[in-house]
């Protein structure tokens, strides 16, 4: 149960700092006024995936 809950906190977690992402290109996006040059950066793709694969679990197993 302890492990459950450990992966919704994750997953809302992630679903927040997507959300967050995804709220600041939108607003960047609706104001051509100020044309946002992107920064790229590099990440840590594991990382990133470790934090998708709770979101995707039921998908992954079902195959």
């Amino acid at each position: 149960m302890r492990e459950e809950i450990a992966d919704v906190r994750q997953c809302l977690q992630t679903i927040s700092r997507r959300s967050d992402g995804f709220i600041r290109f939108v607003t960047d996006f609706r104001n051509p006024t100020s044309i946002v040059v992107p920064q790229l950066t590099k990440f840590d793709v594991a990382e990133l995936l470790k934090e998708v694969k709770p979101l995707m679990r039921e998908q992954l197993l079902a195959n």
